[in-house]
């Protein structure tokens, strides 16, 4: 009888030492999986505090008398401004091809090398290398010009901002 009773008490032991060791692993994968949840919202936290996107600073010619606003610069109202956007290849990029980018979306575009920023130069000679290219501006006036590829800091106008909707 001795020797059945302290092979059940040592399986017993076992048991318990195995199970004690599996719930002990579930709890160091269970902190693993919160750690790398936790790295992933700080991350997320991150980049929306560090978002920029890019503003233009207008005058109105209202009632206002030449009062300065800012406006978010999005692909769709570019042109409003003598901007334009384009792809890679130095093709205009369409918003409807876009509609829904914001101002910050684009911004990430740019700063990424998938598109670049373009303003409208008007001249009456063009720089070797330049094709003629018309633009109308908001008031249905047509300029002759060209279009050269620029950053936010060669416009005096144009600024980026931190993105703070989220």
């Amino acid at each position: 009888m001795g020797m059945s009773a302290s092979q059940a008490r040592l399986l017993s032991i076992t048991a318990r030492l195995n199970d004690v060791e599996f719930k002990s692993q579930e709890i160091a994968n269970i902190k693993v999986r919160l750690a790398d949840e936790s790295q992933q919202l700080a991350s997320d936290y991150t980049k929306a505090l560090n978002r920029q996107k890019l503003t233009y600073t207008t005058y109105s010619d209202d009632s206002n008398k030449g009062a300065a606003y800012k406006v978010d610069l999005t692909i769709s109202n570019l042109t409003a401004f003598g901007f334009r956007l384009v792809d890679s290849s130095n093709n205009p990029v369409d918003p409807k091809d876009y509609p829904n980018v914001t101002s910050a979306q684009m911004y990430a575009m740019i700063e990424s090398g998938e598109f670049r920023l373009q303003q409208f130069t008007e001249t009456k000679e063009l720089p070797a290398g330049m094709k003629a290219e018309t633009w109308t501006d908001p008031d249905k006036v047509d300029h002759s010009g060209y279009f050269r590829n620029i950053t936010a800091s060669e416009n005096y106008n144009m600024n980026t901002e931190y993105d703070t909707t989220e």
